[in-house]
């Protein structure tokens, strides 16, 4: 990594120049913590292959952010620090990437967020309700009566198809990355955080979008 992180550790006591810079100075440990997860590009950020909210849900773990009482999800100031609701940590995520991203970075930002939106589409559900003037139509049951969207079964195939281009293509811009700083911290799974982490403020993400665009057709 570009700068030094340990687990428990300021990062300001393990990289001093960061203070040099006026945007850091402002913030926190455990937010310059968080920044550095977010914005570094290098290939051994534990949260390398993670995009968008997720990415930020991960970093705002590993940066020491609480839970709430019951577990569940994560306390305002994580939940805040992860929907970008503090500016100062904004400020500093975006001059972290003026002082370190060039345009090879930004194609492999670019990239991470393509893959990782086609991978969420291709495992989404892929039906759509029947409907009439009334709204969805019901069984004999009383259930509602859903269908298999052909259009988005179309669109998976062929997305599919693009996946393992695009990961080939970030595999080979990340083999030209040199070694950096190695991460010494503890180790999550995908059981540490649910669906429940953050609430509102969210992008878009690829199936909504196609969803949005499916409705105006």
């Amino acid at each position: 990594m570009i700068y030094k992180l340990i687990t428990g550790q300021d990062p300001f006591e393990l990289n001093p120049g960061l203070r040099a810079v006026d945007k850091y100075s402002k913030l926190t440990d455990r937010q310059m913590f968080f920044v550095c997860l977010v914005c570094d590009p290098s290939k051994d950020n534990p949260v390398k292959t993670l995009s968008g909210k997720e990415r930020r849900e991960r970093a705002a773990i590993l940066a020491g952010y609480k839970f709430e009482s019951d577990g569940k999800r994560l306390d305002k100031n994580g939940r805040e620090i992860v929907a970008g609701n503090i500016a100062s940590v904004e400020a500093a995520i975006e001059e972290f990437k003026k002082n370190h991203y060039n345009e090879r970075e930004k194609n492999k930002e670019a990239l991470r967020k393509q893959i990782a939106e086609i991978r969420d589409f291709l495992s989404s559900d892929k039906k759509i309700p029947v409907t009439n003037n009334k709204g969805i139509m019901l069984d004999k049951e009383g259930k509602e009566i859903w269908v298999v969207d052909q259009k988005a079964l179309k669109l998976a195939a062929e997305l599919g198809e693009r996946l393992p281009n695009l990961e080939e293509a970030l595999n080979k811009l990340e083999a030209l990355d040199p070694q950096e700083n190695k991460f010494e911290g503890t180790t999550y799974s995908a059981a540490d955080i649910t669906d429940e982490v953050v609430e509102g403020n969210e992008e878009l993400s690829f199936i909504d979008l196609f969803h949005k665009s499916a409705q105006k057709k």
